[in-house]
């Protein structure tokens, strides 16, 4: 390190930031680490004036300091941190995809309440097989359906007959932020659209069905008059659990109509 970035570097550390970045600009012909350091002053004081100065650098980084990934992903992280999710996002592609590029953008937009959006992201993650830190990762997206409301939706989707968009949204959920009621609230929805082969779909590949996702199996079943289905369901409910007075009302509640 030169004597320029051991003086930014300084300033830095003793919080001396409006300094380091004033210092940045009688630097002539910076490298890849005063840019750096540049960027990580500018994060620190998360100013409107502090994201101007950025953008401003950004756009005149010549060319071979953009493909060195330490240089963007620290002006990445000043974008988040200077609050502009606009100029994050275009600047994402560029950076080195790690676990916690992905981790700070996804709490950018929990932030900036676009839920959705973390959970598109989530997958993009996997689909980029990026391995998660779990525990924060679990955090954020907790966040993002607490954000979202998600059973709610489920609900007024299943509510006004719109199946087909509660599956969607089903899934795209991430498979470990699913619980029963995720399960009873999409087959719920497919229950009040008529969609009775999604809704097996859905309900062979639950692992734990509980009694509250096989009664509602049942009625999705019913309302499509598959009641020999339905009833084979119950029987298969009743062999393999203790007895249960919501089932038996519901095999005796068909057996009587």
């Amino acid at each position: 390190m030169g004597i320029y970035g051991a003086m930014m570097k300084g300033l830095i550390k003793n919080d001396m930031l409006n300094e380091a970045v004033h210092l940045f600009f009688q630097i002539p012909n910076p490298d890849e680490i005063i840019f750096v350091l540049f960027f990580h002053a500018c994060a620190r004081i998360g100013t409107e004036e502090a994201l101007s100065l950025v953008k401003k650098v950004l756009s005149n980084l010549p060319n071979s300091y953009r493909e060195k990934s330490n240089v963007p992903t620290t002006a990445f992280d000043a974008f988040i941190k200077c609050g502009d999710l606009s100029s994050t996002e275009k600047l994402f592609p560029e950076i080195k995809k790690i676990v916690t590029s992905y981790g700070n953008l996804m709490n950018a937009y929990n932030k900036n309440n676009q839920p959705e959006k973390t959970l598109d992201l989530h997958e993009q993650m996997k689909f980029d097989k990026i391995e998660p830190d779990y525990l924060i990762c679990y955090l954020l997206l907790v966040n993002a359906c607490s954000n979202i409301g998600i059973l709610s939706i489920f609900n007024s989707y299943g509510l006004n007959g719109v199946g087909i968009q509660a599956i969607e949204l089903f899934n795209q959920m991430p498979r470990e932020l699913i619980l029963e009621e995720t399960y009873v609230c999409v087959l719920n929805a497919c229950s009040h659209s008529g969609l009775t082969d999604q809704a097996r779909s859905i309900f062979s590949t639950i692992a734990n069905k509980t009694e509250k996702i096989y009664t509602t199996m049942v009625d999705c079943l019913s309302r499509s008059f598959l009641f020999d289905e339905a009833q084979k369901l119950i029987d298969h409910f009743k062999y393999y659990h203790s007895p249960s007075p919501t089932m038996l009302n519901i095999s005796n509640w068909k057996t009587s109509t």
